[in-house]
This record gives structure tokens, C-alpha cells and sequence, in this order.
């Protein structure tokens, strides 16, 4: 294939391994940028989480909460958000609150701090990692790029599935670990692939030139619209079945070993 003229990554399970970056990977994407390509990432994480890659200076741009919000890391800057309305997001988290009891709500980007995150104070109690309390009845106030629920007792496509009939289409529901019992929604049509396809319009740049990297279920639109999809060995079933390449497990740096030799065959060392 020729040389790409962008590279779009998820984060979590594809360039960051437990939430951490590895030295190799790192210098990968680093070296990817020095050849000429740029690079972004996409990930379902919130501006306010991207600690995986800031941790390593990261500054360019990232595709937030699957797709909703695209963000300038370097300058602090929201580029693009598309947000859910008011009414949806408070007709929704109602729904599901007295429905499922058991299933911890959340919202994102509904200030003008795009790292806002806002939950239910109960949630706050047992997983508060920069959350602002928020009461249920509140959540329809104002517009937000997402909404999540949480379940750590149920698996992210059991939660889901009750979810589906409630949103009725209204939402689009996605889930980034199937162990983690989180599920994201946002507005229809909002996906990752959705932000990247605006994104390299603002740069020129065609689908067909670009290489997705992703391994889970919020990646396969992103997946299946770039002209070439990669993913790790640890990616899900159905990320794989989207696959142009299926590269090392993320234990191994497997995204890395792909750009090194992307790299390599191209002649950029």
C-alpha cells in the first residue's frame, strides 16, 4: 500500500496497555509524525481521562467520547462537538434509572469545560475519578456529547441490551471492553468514524489514505471506513472481522511492531 498520509488510533487495548503507553509504542507514533504522517487518536474516554497519551506529552488532536467531541490537546481547544439534546439525555437517564435501579449514569461535555464529567453522587461514592455530583433528575438540564452507564456486576453487552429498547433508536450505543460492564451513547449517527471523516475533510486528507487502528466494538465504524484497518491480536471478534491486517497482541506491542514496519518498508528509519 503506499504510504499513508494519516494514522488514527484508539487508545485503551491498542496503543496503551492498562492505561499506560509503552516506551516503544510511544516512539512509534513519534517517529510516525517525524516521517511525515500525522496522527491523531480516537478513543470512547472523555477529554478529561486522555491521561494514557498526555502522560506522554501527546498534544495533537483526539477524537473524545466516541466521536462526539474532537479536542486540541495543545491548546485546550474543543475543534468540533456534537452534542446530544436536552431533552433526549433527560427522557433517557429517567428511563433507565427507575427501570435499572442497579446501573450508575453519567454525562459528559455539558459546560463549557470540554473535561467536564458529571454522575449520580452514589456513583461518586464508589468511582469518583474527577466526577462532578450531579443529580438524576438535573441530567436533562443541558445538552452532552455522551452518556454512560456503568454496571460492574454485567458484562458491557448485557447492559446494553437492556438499554437498546429504551433508547428506541434515538441513541447509538457502544462499548470500548466487554468486561468492563460500561456502555456509551451518543447522538445518531455520532461514531467515531463520523469525527474522523470531518476531521480529515479540515485536512484534505481522503479515507482512503488514512490507517485506523482500533479492537473494539466503538472502532468498527472507524474501522470500516478508513481505507486500511489494523488491529491487535487482543482486539474483539468483531473488530477482527473488520480487519485489513491483524497485527501482535497489545501485550507485545503489536501496534508498534505494525508502524515500525510501516516505517521500515518505506524507507523512513
Amino acid at each position: 500500500m503506499p504510504t499513508p498520509k494519516m494514522i488514527i488510533s484508539d487508545i485503551d487495548g491498542t496503543i496503551a496497555n492498562r492505561g499506560v503507553v509503552s516506551d516503544r509504542t510511544w516512539a512509534a507514533i513519534q517517529a510516525v509524525q517525524d516521517a511525515g504522517i500525522r496522527f491523531a487518536v480516537a478513543t470512547g474516554r472523555t477529554a478529561g481521562l486522555l491521561k494514557p497519551v498526555e502522560d506522554r506529552g501527546y498534544a495533537g488532536i483526539a477524537i473524545c467520547d466516541n466521536g462526539a467531541l474532537t479536542y486540541d490537546v495543545g491548546n485546550d481547544q474543543v475543534l468540533a462537538c456534537e452534542l446530544l439534546e436536552g431533552k433526549v439525555v433527560g427522557d433517557f437517564t429517567s428511563q433507565v434509572s427507575a427501570a435499572y435501579p442497579d446501573i450508575f449514569l453519567g454525562i459528559s461535555r455539558i459546560t463549557p469545560d470540554p473535561r467536564a464529567m458529571f454522575a449520580e453522587p452514589r456513583q461518586l461514592e464508589r468511582h469518583d475519578f474527577g466526577l462532578r455530583p450531579l443529580e438524576i433528575h438535573e441530567f436533562g438540564r443541558f445538552p452532552a456529547a455522551k452518556i454512560w452507564a456503568f454496571c460492574p456486576d454485567a458484562r458491557s453487552s448485557e447492559i446494553a441490551a437492556k438499554l437498546a429498547p429504551i433508547a428506541d433508536g434515538r441513541l447509538e450505543i457502544a462499548w470500548s471492553s466487554e468486561g468492563s460492564g460500561l456502555v456509551e451513547m451518543t447522538a445518531v449517527g455520532v461514531t467515531k468514524a463520523s469525527a474522523c471523516e470531518a476531521l480529515v475533510r479540515r485536512w484534505g486528507i481522503e479515507a482512503s489514505d488514512v490507517v485506523a487502528m482500533g479492537d473494539m466494538t466503538n472502532d468498527l465504524e472507524m474501522l470500516e471506513w478508513a481505507g486500511t484497518a489494523i488491529v491487535p491480536e487482543n482486539g474483539n471478534d468483531a473488530a477482527k472481522s473488520h480487519a485489513d491486517e491483524i497485527v501482535g497482541h497489545i501485550e507485545d506491542d503489536g501496534t508498534a511492531a505494525y508502524l515500525e514496519s510501516l516505517l521500515s518498508l518505506r524507507g523512513h528509519r
